[in-house]
């Protein structure tokens, strides 16, 4: 996966057209608004079921770019940023905006389990990335992947441990 090539615009079903959003704070800030509620709201919904709900917010390379947290290669970074990218402005300025909803909602909803990944690659020496949008190398996904388990594992270990005062296994196991 890592030796594909970007996938063309032109083969997408959703097309992002590149627009201007200096001096929208405002739209940037009613958008992580919006995403933060719409995560809410399915944890309230699955939760009534007895579901759990993990919401994450993933890495982006202009972010992690912006804030100098994350070392990348030549090869890396040919493949991973433009300044034409349609996503790039947006991703800047819009990140510590969701990052900012993330932390509030997490201090206001404590049971619900929202993931702050923004920084999983930031020691990975590996590339991540695979275009200049947010799609990942195979090791990206990886990475993602992994740490999305983890908290899946450490919540049903939670759960199970405080729901299951004896063993379901047959006495002859």
């Amino acid at each position: 996966f890592q030796q594909l090539p970007s996938n063309p615009p032109g083969d997408s079903a959703i097309h992002v057209t590149a627009g201007n959003i200096s001096g929208r704070s405002d739209a940037l800030a009613a958008a992580a608004a919006d995403w933060m509620r719409g995560g809410l709201l399915m944890h309230d919904l699955l939760r009534a079921r007895g579901i759990p709900y993990f919401g994450v917010l993933q890495p982006n390379q202009y972010h992690s770019l912006s804030l100098k947290s994350r070392t990348f290669t030549d090869a890396e970074r040919r493949v991973a940023f433009s300044d034409q990218s349609p996503f790039k402005e947006g991703a800047e300025k819009g990140y510590p905006l969701l990052e900012k909803a993330l932390v509030e909602a997490k201090a206001s909803r404590p049971e619900a389990h929202l993931l702050d990944g923004t920084h999983i690659f930031d020691a990975i020496p590996d590339a991540v990335y695979m275009d200049n949008c947010c799609h990942y190398t195979l090791k990206g996904n990886d990475v993602l992947a992994d740490f999305i388990a983890r908290a899946v594992d450490r919540k049903s270990t939670r759960l199970n441990s405080s729901h299951v005062s004896e063993s379901r296994m047959p006495s002859s196991a």
